[in-house]
C-alpha cells in the first residue's frame, strides 16, 4: 500500500481526507507558464482521480526563463529518441 500527504497507514488500511491535496506531478501543459503540449512537473491539486488543477505559481523572469529553459531540454531529448 502506498499512502502520501497526510495519510496514515494501519493494519493494511489508511485514515486518508477524501479531500484533494497540493503535490509535484509530471503534467501535460496546455497552456500553463506558456507552454504548450510537454509534461513537467508542475504542482498540481491531486485528488481520487488524479490532476484536478495545475497549479501555476507566480514566478520571477528569471525562474520563467528557467521554466522554458528545461522544457526547450525535454523538447531536444524527445527529439533525439524519437528520429
Amino acid at each position: 500500500m502506498v499512502c502520501s500527504g497526510s495519510c496514515s497507514c494501519t493494519n493494511g488500511g489508511s485514515d486518508c481526507e477524501r479531500s484533494a491535496e497540493n503535490f509535484p506531478c509530471c503534467a501535460l501543459l496546455q497552456g500553463e507558464y506558456g507552454l504548450k503540449d510537454i509534461y513537467l512537473g508542475v504542482p498540481v491539486k491531486l485528488g481520487k482521480n488524479g490532476i484536478e488543477q495545475i497549479i501555476e505559481l507566480k514566478l520571477t523572469e528569471d525562474e520563467m526563463k528557467l521554466v522554458h529553459a528545461s522544457a526547450q531540454s525535454v523538447k531536444e531529448r524527445w527529439m533525439c529518441l524519437t528520429t
